[in-house]
């Protein structure tokens, strides 16, 4: 006789493996045919589902998209991490969000950083981007900070620097991805590459703290190549 404990558990990994079957159909659909191209309906038949089901556990398919990007956040908050302790927090933003981006792009297998890079799904994110600001925010706060912690002395403000920097960072980051997209759109060529452009946006933020600044978290070197 099969216990309750037993159904539950069962019925916990059925959700969590449909849950994963949508959200890796809807990576397969998004870098076959683009974001906007794909449907819930196509999302649910690729995954064996149905539309009904497919809403039980999605608003819709931007919420994918958002939740793969927010699950693979911690890979960019530990490459911070592990920077160099001396490199001041947006050196160290600056040069793990390269070296990632250089790494997703060497990939066989489309991730969902990879599409955001090709600019493929961001036209339809639309509410989502607040709620994923927000988050990459907090998580490049937390990474930061405990860079500051690590220093001696530690400074005293440590989270309302880190709060600072993350949302510094970000924005920086945001300012690059805007760049590049407006180039895109334009049809410019040649166009820089995305990890030039972020060089660049990272360079200005280090111009406007201006001379005498009472903290400077950028050093006005770029990433070593």
């Amino acid at each position: 006789m099969v216990g309750v404990a037993e159904v539950v558990g069962r019925r916990e990994l059925n959700k969590l493996a449909t849950r994963r079957a949508l959200l890796d159909a809807a990576n397969d659909l998004f870098s076959v045919q683009g974001y906007a191209a794909t449907t819930v309906r196509e999302i649910a038949d690729r995954a064996g589902v149905t539309e009904r089901t497919f809403f039980r556990y999605f608003a819709g398919k931007e919420e994918l998209l958002v939740e793969d990007l927010v699950a693979q956040m911690p890979v960019i908050t530990e490459s911070i991490k592990a920077r160099p302790a001396e490199e001041p927090p947006l050196v160290a933003v600056e040069r793990a969000i390269v070296a990632l981006i250089e790494w997703v792009r060497d990939l066989h297998e489309p991730t969902a950083v990879s599409l955001f890079l090709d600019r493929r799904p961001a036209s339809g994110l639309g509410r989502s981007v607040a709620t994923l600001t927000l988050k990459f925010e907090d998580a490049m706060a937390s990474a930061l900070g405990d860079r500051l912690a690590r220093l001696d002395p530690a400074p005293a403000d440590i989270d309302l620097r880190a709060a600072v920097y993350g949302r510094t960072a970000v924005a920086i980051l945001r300012s690059a991805l805007i760049r590049d997209l407006q180039l895109r759109n334009t049809g410019a060529e040649p166009r820089p590459l995305l990890t030039e452009s972020i060089r660049a946006a990272f360079a200005a933020a280090s111009e406007g703290w201006g001379p005498g600044s009472a903290s400077i978290p950028f050093d006005g070197q770029g990433p070593s190549r």
